[in-house]
């Protein structure tokens, strides 16, 4: 939130009214942590000759300024879930994540490519929805995975599998010496 503060040139930080919003927001988001400190500068601010943005009460001290609040135009996170296991998270503009429903948003779901292959190709049985306020919303489709009997081992056959795997991997090594001690 600050990188974009310093890398500001002069002139736009003397006369334009984002400025001092972001300013503003980042002395009342630090307010609470360092209250001496935020009304020192906000002191400073609020003493400067131009106020460009009208928002802030400029004759009330950093702490009794209202709460910042999100720009709409800001991405918030919809975590998509398959049985409480993550699948991938989208962005959705805040306008539209305030509003969103469980349809909403298993449409726009179903429009991404890893829940194309992890999930759809599975039965869905239930769509659980919850919706946090101005932080994120989480999907999580409940499907039953069908498991491919033919790939299952028994335990005798999985320990001579992974037998055979280690006395490979036993074998390369030891050509691997061999071949380095030729050298």
């Amino acid at each position: 939130m600050t990188t974009p503060a310093w890398a500001t040139p002069g002139q736009v930080k003397r006369d334009a009214p984002e400025f001092q919003q972001l300013l503003g927001n980042i002395l009342i988001c630090l307010a609470p942590i360092a209250p001496h400190f935020c009304s020192e500068l906000w002191a400073g601010l609020a003493s400067s000759p131009v106020k460009n943005f009208k928002d802030f009460s400029w004759d009330l001290g950093v702490l009794e300024q209202s709460w910042p609040q999100l720009d709409d135009t800001f991405n918030m996170p919809l975590r998509i879930k398959s049985n409480d296991k993550d699948v991938c998270i989208l962005n959705v503009v805040k306008w539209r994540f305030d509003t969103l429903t469980v349809e909403e948003a298993f449409d726009m779901a179903c429009h991404d490519s890893a829940v194309q292959e992890r999930v759809l190709p599975h039965d869905i049985t239930d769509k659980q929805f919850t919706h946090t306020d101005n932080y994120e919303a989480v999907l999580n489709i409940v499907c039953d995975r069908k498991l491919d009997e033919s790939k299952l081992l028994d335990k005798e056959e999985f320990k001579r599998q992974k037998k055979a795997e280690k006395e490979a991997k036993k074998a390369a090594k030891a050509e691997r010496k061999a071949r380095r001690e030729e050298r």
